[in-house]
């Protein structure tokens, strides 16, 4: 399973970004064989659901996100993790500890084309661990 952070550098004291369409990349962790790679984001020519999808991503952290972005993510079957303020390090071991809070947990999805339609997307509020 790989698993996607959106992040504000390459190394492990990097900031997780509080926005994954904006986040200057993205660090991928395969847990099977514990490689990891940096991936560059370049938000205006890439499309987030399709990336994370060509990573072969089953879950994502992130600082935030936005509601519509949830559902498209969530829709691919992509976990989403919240980890706003901590360090790369920090949100990987969190998660492996089962210390992150899953965003199903915290608020319950709209259908894609509800939230397409409607007002434009709220954030979703910073997990707090």
């Amino acid at each position: 399973m790989f698993i996607a952070i959106s992040v504000n550098g390459e190394t492990f004291d990097s900031t997780v970004a509080d926005w994954p369409q904006t986040a200057p990349g993205f660090v991928v962790i395969d847990e099977a064989s514990h490689h990891y790679g940096y991936i560059d984001n370049d938000p205006a020519t890439t499309h987030l659901v399709d990336a994370l999808l060509e990573m072969k991503t089953a879950v994502l952290i992130t600082g935030r996100i936005a509601k519509a972005t949830a559902n498209a993510v969530q829709s691919a079957g992509i976990d989403i993790f919240l980890a706003a303020g901590m360090t790369l390090l920090e949100a990987l071991n969190a998660y492996k500890s089962r210390r992150l809070e899953e965003l199903s947990d915290m608020m319950p999805t709209e259908s894609l084309s509800q939230t397409i339609t409607g007002p434009a997307p709220e954030p979703f509020p910073l997990a707090v661990t």
